[in-house]
């Protein structure tokens, strides 16, 4: 689905073990991949560069910003590091740039990948895939969503829902670091999950339903996730448990496990903050 895009992998720093579950990452979502030197890279060009990060160093190394430089503005950097990072992983530099914490599984570089790629190709995985430099948002198909995920000149993104004849909007706005939610009293469940918050995972239909405009602060790593059935509901009680484990993956990984879980007439929608 991909096949127009390709990642190049340079294994100087990067443990045979981990070169492995690269492949199988790259395998799974079915792009072009290359392994070798960061010279053999420069002959077949790369949308996405993946390398190590020595322990210790504090800034990205300049010859992985000059193979960068020399690809297109869109072209990414996924650093595996050596060190323990505050998250699984971490984007910086408006996503051009991912740190991965050490010894990453084949799930977890798939993850990323998969975000890094919204940006430029046609959607993978069960729904409608999208990113922007600070979001990714993804779609099971569209019963009772009113308009699709957009974002707008400003990087924000807003999605509208059609709940029991009432429309439900989640809106998040970069510039202000904030979560924007107007839930409407009805069936129909959002959740937000955060490794920054305690509890990791919050159910806001439930806490701020039908209170008309509620703010809250945003923070790289959120996950958003909006269902049209209530958390009561037999095909979602199972759910809670397990979600937060599947968020240290990502949005991909909630996404497909929600999908998975759901009866066929309901649709979900999670977003990212990266």
């Amino acid at each position: 689905m991909f096949n127009r895009l390709s990642v190049g992998v340079a294994t100087q720093l990067i443990s045979e073990v981990t070169i492995a579950e690269v492949a199988e990452a790259c395998r799974r979502i079915d792009v072009e991949t290359t392994f070798g030197t960061l010279e053999q890279l420069e002959l077949c060009g790369a949308d996405i560069l993946i390398a190590g990060l020595r322990a210790g160093r504090r800034l990205v190394p300049d010859e992985y910003l000059s193979f960068l430089s020399r690809r297109s503005v869109e072209a990414s950097l996924m650093l595996i590091c050596q060190e323990a990072l505050v998250r699984p992983c971490v984007s910086l530099s408006q996503g051009r740039v991912t740190l991965v914490g050490p010894d990453p599984d084949a799930e977890t570089i798939y993850n990323r990948l998969r975000v890094l790629l919204a940006e430029r190709a046609s959607p993978h995985g069960s729904g409608a895939e999208r990113a922007a430099p600070t979001w990714w948002v993804a779609d099971s198909p569209c019963f009772g969503r009113t308009t699709p995920a957009c974002g707008d000149e400003h990087g924000s993104l807003t999605l509208a829902f059609e709940l029991g004849g009432e429309t439900g909007v989640l809106r998040f706005a970069p510039a202000e670091q904030e979560w924007l939610v107007c839930w409407p009293p009805v069936p129909g469940t959002l959740w937000l999950l955060s490794p920054l918050r305690l509890p990791p995972i919050s159910d806001l239909s439930g806490s701020h339903g039908g209170r008309g405009n509620t703010r809250l602060p945003a923070a790289s790593g959120d996950i958003a996730i909006a269902l049209s059935v209530p958390a009561r509901d037999d095909s979602t009680s199972e759910l809670v448990r397990g979600l937060t484990a599947k968020a240290t993956f990502g949005g991909p990984s909630v996404f497909d496990a929600v999908s998975a879980s759901l009866r066929k007439d309901a649709w979900v929608s999670v977003v990212e903050v990266r």
